[in-house]
């Protein structure tokens, strides 16, 4: 984990949601922090100091995880902290928070990794029995492109993040493959939002492969029914596990995997009607 400084953090916060919403501004994110815009604009210059009162109430605005807010508030405190023992406390701590970073991901690499579905599926692409056989034909990236028809740029950053975090490796034949078989990909110190994003992206995925392939190798289902307010964690839950259930019952590597699919399911209320507890 590398410790940056106030300002850096701030402007990365205010980055990511640039990235989400091309019409965020400076202007909405001091909002979102609760300060002035100017109160915003001497911070990010260095020309004002944050007290640790200031520094928590921004932790909470930001959505930070726990491991980001320890780290935000130490470098609050090393940066803006008057006594020197509270500055060598900081200090300290931001050493031991580094020591966690192998591990843990990246925040920003994992965030990408959660958010967008391409990653997972390239994970599962090279699992397919013919892989390494159609990377010597088309190369790795070529291959990657047409398959999950994702535009170049996207594999070759998809492929980067996924080694750095050494998920993928080079096998000896000089292709990737996940480096631990059946790897499941901890979910600590990264945003529920990566997750909401990587289900919208795979939701619309799927959607949008209904009109490409033959219908033998599609089903789609939607049924409408009504349901009592006490059943929805009931249901939230034995469709969470039908899920597992048929991965494990259908999931095929090595020389039998020859397609990766997609099971999405989407469980939405349609009414808003207040006041009902049944």
């Amino acid at each position: 984990m590398q410790n940056h400084t106030i300002q850096q953090l701030l402007q990365a916060q205010f980055q990511l949601r640039l990235s989400t919403n091309e019409h965020y501004s400076m202007r909405a994110f001091a909002k979102d922090l609760k300060l002035s815009p100017s109160q915003l604009s001497l911070v990010l210059a260095g020309k004002r100091g944050l007290s640790r009162t200031r520094a928590q109430l921004i932790a909470e605005s930001l959505n930070l995880t726990a491991l980001e807010k320890e780290v935000f508030l130490n470098q609050v405190e090393l940066t803006y902290a008057r006594s020197h023992s509270a500055r060598a406390a900081a200090k300290h701590n931001l050493l031991e928070l580094d020591t966690k970073k192998h591990m843990l991901m990246s925040h920003e690499q994992a965030f990408h990794v959660f958010s967008e579905w391409h990653h997972f599926a390239i994970l599962q692409v090279m699992k397919l029995n013919r892989y390494d056989e159609f990377c010597e034909m088309e190369g790795e990236a070529s291959f990657l492109t047409r398959v999950l028809n994702l535009r170049a740029e996207e594999v070759l950053t998809a492929i980067s993040r996924l080694s750095e975090l050494s998920l993928i490796v080079k096998s000896p034949k000089g292709h990737f493959h996940q480096a631990i078989p059946g790897v499941v990909l901890s979910q600590e110190g990264v945003q529920t939002s990566a997750f909401k994003k990587y289900k919208k992206q795979l939701t619309q995925k799927a959607f949008n492969e209904m009109d490409h392939h033959d219908r033998n190798e599609n089903s789609a289902e939607a049924i409408l029914f009504n349901i009592s307010t006490q059943d929805f964690p009931l249901l939230k839950e034995e469709l969470k596990l039908f899920s597992i259930k048929m991965k494990e019952k259908y999931q095929r590597e090595g020389e039998q995997g020859a397609h990766v699919v997609a099971l999405t399911q989407q469980l939405h209320e349609i009414t808003r009607i207040s006041g009902i507890d049944s």
